[in-house]
């Protein structure tokens, strides 16, 4: 857990490279234009949502504080749907370029020599990335909601909230981690790699989402950052 963290302020020597500003800014170009979208829709869609809430308990759209409170709660609930595909929609968007910066970092680092490669191509190379996306995906989805319903029902949601924030955060870590480890090992045994470093995967998913929080800059940095950590990290468990 603490060579995850650590990893971030290692990190800090590749932010001044060509390589890593160029990255920085295709994919949090490519960020930004998906975060935009995604707050175009809640901001069209929010209406809609409310309505649909509305008719499906009879309720009338002038009854005053319940409506109000039912369209908060729709653009809330748009708000966590938005943020939680925003994570996975990254990855996959960002993909080249965040894996351009793992390549870049494993060269630059002193145990790059000792790595051996696998053959991977395009093709094979993103449908490991969408499949790995939509496992984690339902997996996250499945056990936030047992939380959420655990913490509402006993009243313990100081408790699970945090809870679900380190699970976010490790399922982050992982993706990042899979791509490190996209050329060197099976999936299988990738996954079996990443689960066995749970910490590494947790702080580096942490390090992400404490990013994301940086008006405007973080969007644009946390991509490829976390990315160049997670390789720091995770190369040593490579040789």
């Amino acid at each position: 857990m603490l060579s995850g963290a650590l990893a971030y302020i290692q990190a800090l020597n590749y932010l001044p490279k060509k390589w890593m500003l160029k990255n920085i800014l295709l994919s949090g170009t490519l960020s930004l234009i998906l975060f935009a979208g995604l707050v175009a829709l809640i901001y069209y869609q929010g209406d809609d949502l409310s309505e649909l809430i509305l008719s499906w308990f009879s309720i009338k759209e002038q009854d005053g504080i319940l409506n109000i409170g039912i369209d908060w709660l729709s653009r809330i609930l748009l708000w966590v749907l938005a943020l939680f595909s925003f994570k996975y929609l990254i990855l996959i968007v960002a993909g080249p370029f965040v894996g351009d910066v793992s390549e870049k970092v494993k060269q630059a680092s002193e145990l790059g020599p000792k790595l051996s490669y696998m053959k991977t191509g395009l093709v094979s190379s993103s449908y490991r990335g969408i499949q790995l996306a939509l496992k984690n995906a339902f997996k996250e989805i499945l056990i936030t909601i047992v939380l959420l319903v655990i913490g509402l029902v006993t009243g313990l949601i100081a408790i699970t909230g945090p809870l679900i924030i380190v699970l976010q955060a490790y399922y982050l870590g992982f993706a990042n981690l899979d791509i490190v480890f996209e050329k060197h090992l099976s999936a299988r045994d990738a996954r079996t790699l990443i689960k066995k470093n749970k910490g590494m995967a947790i702080m580096n998913g942490l390090g992400f989402l404490a990013i994301l929080l940086i008006p405007f800059l973080g969007i644009f940095i946390a991509p490829a950052y976390s990315m160049a950590a997670a390789t720091k990290s995770g190369t040593r468990l490579l040789v």
